[in-house]
């Protein structure tokens, strides 16, 4: 009994052994991107704390960007080397949400790498830290938040500069001719786009209501941008009045010169068919309201491209700020109104950028049922190669009264 117990103590104290001389003969691996980083810890650690300040992420994406990095774990020729994003993404978006998904991941790993670094109480826990610590940062150098497929990143290359050329070189995605052919959509590609969401039953409570359900702080502002077009800079600078049923919206311009856009508008809507208008209404019920944000434009836009995803389906166009001015113009359209009004409602001091939203056969006469005033008269520059009418009063000269511009056929308060 005794010579087991001893057989049993003298192979553990074995395997103890060899753990030890592995752990002491273990070495983590640096890959040759991070030879640009000699503070490694300090620079993880600014990295994670930007990262903790980011709560712009859902439950459910962050399990989404999860499992994207578990499969992509799987592309590295060894831990401490990065991922290889290419083997995987087959176009531009894809490539795009999975550098998304891999810098998330990576910044999650160094942050719980970094903690059981400082409290790693043996030589073994350590070195296994800071393994994940140099891997976590060597996805990040490769792939910054500005990398683009087939071309190395401004902070991809400040991240390389002791690399050299030829090294530099052979660490950056693979060519973009080797990528399904993209470029920016155009006008003609918006269009198609915003009709083919406006065909989409409902859509316009279907992205309202999905914010709701997140409980996302851009809620008050996808409600205006819907009732009123507005862009998606001048959201976050709007007043919401509510008089008896109606709702007064009165928004400072963005893009506006001494002869260009409109400085204020102002919406006074009496209907709207969707739930915008109503949960507005209770909004304001107690007073008015001045939207604001700390976030920026982009932010607002991103928080539709996710709750048009989530709402509509992977296969709809992407959803924009565009489609909401698109569809006011088509209703504009619908109940017959000019060009002039359009272009006021929208924003625009001319008549000629009003062109590229709407068609009425796409629009729904009598959805909305509104007046408009705007700041300055409207310019006929439609169908011209130059602007006519008469010139708009410098900045500095008295404001005019704002302008009816237009009344929505049984428009009454």
């Amino acid at each position: 009994m005794v010579s087991s117990i001893m057989k049993k103590v003298a192979s553990q104290a074995k395997q103890q052994d060899a753990q030890r001389k592995e752990s002491e003969a273990f070495k983590p691996h640096r890959s040759e991107l991070l030879k640009g980083l000699p503070n490694l810890e300090r620079w993880l650690r600014e990295q994670v704390q930007t990262h903790k300040k980011d709560k712009s992420n859902s439950a459910e994406t962050k399990a989404r960007y999860a499992q994207v990095a578990m499969t992509l774990d799987a592309t590295r020729p060894r831990p401490g080397e990065p991922v290889q994003i290419e083997k995987q993404a087959k176009t531009k978006n894809t490539f795009y949400a999975y550098r998304a998904a891999v810098r998330w991941t990576a910044l999650e790993r160094a942050a719980a790498a970094l903690r059981a670094y400082n409290n790693a109480d043996n030589d073994a826990d350590k070195k296994s830290a800071y393994q994940v610590m140099l891997t976590s940062a060597a996805d990040l150098v490769r792939y910054p938040a500005d990398a683009q497929p087939g071309l190395p990143s401004a902070g991809f290359v400040a991240a390389a500069k002791a690399l050299g050329d030829d090294v530099a070189l052979s660490a950056v995605a693979k060519p973009a001719s080797e990528f399904k052919k993209k470029t920016a959509p155009g006008k003609n590609d918006k269009l198609k786009d915003a009709n083919t969401i406006q065909k989409i039953d409902g859509w316009r409570a279907l992205i309202f209501s999905r914010l709701v359900d997140v409980n996302s702080p851009w809620i008050d502002h996808a409600a205006v941008a819907a009732l009123t077009g507005c862009r998606p800079a001048e959201v976050a600078s709007v007043r919401i009045e509510r008089i008896k049923n109606a709702l007064v919206i009165t928004i400072p311009g963005a893009k506006v010169s001494e002869t260009k856009g409109q400085p204020i508008r102002r919406f006074t809507i009496a209907k709207d068919s969707g739930p915008e208008f109503a949960h507005l209404l209770q909004r304001a019920k107690n007073g008015p309201v001045i939207l604001s944000s700390d976030s920026t434009a982009s932010a607002f836009s991103e928080a539709l491209k996710r709750a048009g995803k989530q709402a509509l389906g992977d296969k709809a166009p992407t959803m924009t700020g565009y489609i909401y001015r698109h569809a006011l113009a088509c209703d504009m359209k619908a109940d017959g109104a000019d060009r002039d009004s359009i272009a006021a409602a929208l924003g625009h001091a001319v008549t000629k950028t009003q062109s590229h939203y709407g068609r009425a056969t796409g629009g729904t006469k009598g959805a909305r049922v509104f007046q408009i005033e705007a700041e300055r008269p409207i310019k006929q520059t439609h169908g011209t190669g130059q602007h006519k009418g008469r010139d708009i009063a410098p900045t500095n000269a008295p404001e005019p009264a704002p302008v009816k511009v237009f009344t929505s056929p049984g428009f009454e308060l």
